[in-house]
Order: structure tokens, then C-alpha cells, then sequence
């Protein structure tokens, strides 16, 4: 093991992750790794819990060499910037849950499977939930 591996948080299982769903906000994971119905490795790794967000970033490993990379958010708070950032998502301008998978919403969309909300969806969240 080199010397940079020691920084590097230690993965939580994704069982521990999918089964707690109320924890996955109240004490985010700092990272997971699971493997999507299309055999594809995904990693998420938390990169900000504020007052106002949290921010995952998340690899979908296509290969041993390429991957892609999203982010994924829950807003805390509403605030314009949310509701700005949710709609230059392609998103209803209300919603906790984002991501910037936005090639899965547009109008000339081939495919609208997206991973990221699958995963929250298998963890148990409620993708759709809104600010009151």
C-alpha cells in the first residue's frame, strides 16, 4: 500500500448502504461501490455535506479503462441556487434529489435509464420527494 492509500475512506458495504435508507442523508456514506444490472461498477464518493447540500461524485466504470463521471446532490435547503441548479438539470425546480445525468431527460433522449436515481431508488429513497 503506498502512502496515498491511507487518505482514502474506507468503502462502505453496499448492503449496509441499501439498507438504511434513513441514514444515507442523516449520516451520508462517504464511499460505496455496487455493481449495476448492466455488470457496470459504480463508485460514489461523498464530496461536500453542508448546511445547504450534500454532493456525491459518481463513477460508472464502463471498463477497466473508462469511466464516466456525474454528480449527485440533495438539497437541504431551498434556495434560489438550488432551484436554478435543478432546472439547468432538467429537473422540476422543487426537488431535493439531482444529479447532472441530464443526456437521460432531454427531448431527443435515446435512452432515460438513469443509474444514479436507479441506485437511490434500490437504496429506498423517495426520488420525487419535493420542499414543502
Amino acid at each position: 500500500m503506498n502512502s496515498s492509500d491511507t487518505n482514502q475512506p474506507s468503502i462502505t458495504p453496499w448492503n449496509r448502504v441499501r439498507d438504511n435508507p434513513s441514514r444515507f442523508v442523516q449520516k451520508p456514506p462517504r464511499k460505496f461501490q455496487f455493481e449495476d444490472f448492466q455488470g457496470e461498477q459504480i463508485i460514489v464518493r461523498l464530496m461536500k455535506n453542508s448546511e445547504k447540500m450534500i454532493a456525491w461524485n459518481v463513477e460508472i466504470q464502463h471498463s477497466d479503462d473508462f469511466s464516466l463521471y456525474y454528480t449527485l446532490y440533495y438539497w437541504k435547503k431551498s434556495s434560489n441556487t438550488q432551484q436554478y441548479m435543478n432546472r439547468q438539470l432538467l429537473l422540476k425546480s422543487d426537488l431535493r434529489w439531482a444529479d447532472n445525468m441530464t443526456e437521460t431527460r432531454h427531448e431527443a433522449a435515446i435512452d432515460d435509464y438513469n443509474p444514479i436515481m436507479d441506485m437511490l431508488e434500490e437504496i429506498g429513497i423517495d426520488i420525487q420527494e419535493t420542499f414543502p
